[in-house]
């Protein structure tokens, strides 16, 4: 299967593919979700599943789990269907009560391509679900679930898709609604998976020892909006990041952002066509705009060692004086954050054993924004759906 589709995130997948993509002198793991275009010449797609096979004799459960249950592939045209569902169900004992909580969720994945060069991908899940007291008063606060959109009274609808058009072996373009991710670690410091999906539009080349991506988001500000749409205040991005396999065992990466508003008090501000600007570094677009919006600067580093021992670390600044930091008289306009991880795959000799540790260190206000209380500027903060952006807890 040679076409373009994105491969999972989910750390059982990742699990399957990630070593030989993450040792690969030539790959760039950093960028996801990968596509099986460009993995394919390192792990085949074939393998990946066929490990994840249930061995049963059940032509039902064979049906369900391990075959596709719509599969047409003309070799011009492939159609791929299949059902999704995550049912789960336990107990939760409080100080006066004994609830039953449940978690159920049933939808519909799709794929299809038209020849080599088109492809596109849809799903979506339907969420009935009882959580535990610490996760619904955190639903109740938020208005969203993690990773979900929009989520009242355990009930929640998520879906993601994008259309992929890949010109050459150089270019990718991808339009769509879903999650990115960038980094070598189990957090990222930069853009995590782990709010909800959004609208996108990303480019993609590979060039020589190089891959740069520039990354178009309109994000949503769900606050007092009940979940209507209408009410849901609007936010751009424009995310680039650039990474190069310095040597077979040294990648260094380079990141920036900007988030901006699209009303601005009572000027209705909409896209900033100069952040279209495909070519990183925005700082200078930023100034000649002659606004305050929220920019992000990032630097990442990986080294292999032997191969199959990685440490990799970021460095997010958003605010920073030197001579501030020296004088550590704690003040607040540092902002930044430090990600040091390391990971061995078949640790201590042992096939299969992944070992992984990460510190992430992020200062206080570093995703946050805030100009004058009676501005709109404050949704310049790096958040979606009243989740953070990158590191789960945010800053």
């Amino acid at each position: 299967m040679g076409q373009n589709f994105n491969i999972t995130n989910h750390k059982t997948f990742e699990n399957l593919y990630l070593q030989p993509i993450d040792t690969d002198p030539n790959s760039h793991p950093s960028i996801k979700p990968y596509s099986l275009k460009e993995t394919n010449s390192i792990v085949k797609y074939d393998s990946i599943y066929n490990d994840l096979n249930i061995q049963t004799n059940s032509s039902i459960v064979g049906l369900l789990m391990n075959k596709n249950m719509v599969e047409s592939d003309n070799g011009k045209f492939v159609l791929i269907m299949n059902p999704l569902m995550n049912v789960g169900g336990g107990m939760e004992k409080l100080d006066t009560s004994t609830n039953s909580l449940n978690e159920v969720a049933f939808g519909l994945d799709i794929k299809t391509a038209l020849g080599k060069k088109w492809s596109g991908q849809f799903s979506f899940l339907a969420d009935n679900s009882q959580y535990p007291e610490h996760i619904s008063q955190l639903l109740a606060f938020q208005n969203a679930g993690q990773g979900y959109g929009f989520t009242k009274d355990g009930q929640a609808m998520y879906y993601q898709g994008n259309i992929t058009f890949t010109p050459d072996n150089v270019f990718t373009i991808q339009a769509g609604m879903g999650k990115n991710f960038i980094g070598d670690g189990y957090r990222s410091l930069f853009l995590s998976d782990y709010a909800n999906s959004y609208p996108y539009l990303k480019v993609t080349a590979n060039i020589w020892k190089v891959k740069y991506m520039a990354l178009y988001t309109n994000y949503q500000d769900i606050r007092f909006s009940n979940g209507s749409y209408n009410d849901y205040r609007q936010k751009f991005s424009t995310v680039h990041y650039l990474s190069y396999n310095a040597t077979k065992w040294l990648n260094i990466g380079f990141f920036e952002s900007i988030i901006w508003q699209a009303q601005e008090d009572n000027y209705y501000r909409g896209y900033e066509i100069s952040y279209m600007n495909p070519i990183i570094f925005l700082r200078p677009v930023e100034y000649h705009q002659g606004s305050a919006d929220n920019a992000l600067l990032g630097g990442s580093l990986k080294i292999k060692i032997k191969k199959k021992n990685i440490i990799y670390s970021q460095l997010l600044l958003d605010e920073f004086l030197l001579a501030e930091l020296r004088a550590n008289k704690g003040w607040w306009g540092n902002k930044y954050g430090v990600q040091l991880g390391f990971k061995s795959y078949g640790f201590l000799g042992l096939k299969n054993l992944k070992v992984q540790g990460e510190l992430n260190m992020v200062r206080p206000f570093t995703y946050s924004y805030f100009q004058e209380a009676s501005s709109l500027n404050t949704l310049q903060n790096y958040g979606h759906f009243s989740s953070p952006l990158a590191h789960p807890l945010g800053a």
